[in-house]
């Protein structure tokens, strides 16, 4: 070996290397579905700690659909991939609006850049809650206002799959149980 590669290569042993992503996730997302199958509630709180420091706490009970990408873009985009834990807290983000949408967008990338899903994939979700993510917004705007929940009362917790999300939801519209997590 030549002076000059030895000298490289004590040199590049120095430098650090960067550190891969940590998961921030504090908790798993265990959830358990409702009768149509494309509907979930979490069964546990869903915690995603920001690298700002900001904790978002997704409340056990929850329902979420996962990524709601269109059908036909499954096969390249499934509801369920790397990005599911960032797409559940992404959901709760759209229905709480506790932060403003271009943060809930940018939380939602930082998530799964944590969750060290692809550069190609990121993106493409990525922009494509940037570009219609506002329906979205707007929609749970408007849903909220006429008394619709999308977090189940602890005390109409299903035991099984035999009810939609559609009448369950009728049953909770307009009770006053808490949507944010109980621990802080």
């Amino acid at each position: 070996m030549t002076r000059a590669a030895l000298l490289l290569t004590v040199l590049l042993a120095a430098v650090p290397l960067p550190a891969r992503a940590q998961q921030v996730f504090e908790t798993l997302v265990v959830v358990s579905p409702l009768a149509e199958g494309d509907q979930w509630f979490l069964r546990e709180d869903l915690v995603w700690l920001a690298k700002s420091g900001h904790r978002v706490c997704v409340p056990r009970n929850f329902v979420t659909d996962f990524a709601s990408v269109p059908r036909m873009l499954w096969t390249l985009l499934p509801q369920w991939d790397g990005y599911g834990p960032a797409a559940v807290m992404h959901d709760y983000l759209y229905w709480a609006q506790i932060v403003p949408r271009e943060k809930a967008d940018e939380y939602m990338l930082e998530a799964m850049r944590d969750q060290d899903v692809g550069w190609f994939k990121r993106s493409v979700v990525y922009l494509g809650v940037k570009a219609g993510g506002w329906i979205a917004w707007s929609n749970n705007t408007r849903n909220k206002a006429a008394g619709e929940r999308r977090v189940i009362p602890r005390a109409q917790t299903p035991t099984q799959a035999t009810k939609t999300w559609e009448e369950l939801k009728e049953e909770i519209r307009g009770t006053d149980a808490p949507e944010t997590c109980a621990r802080p």
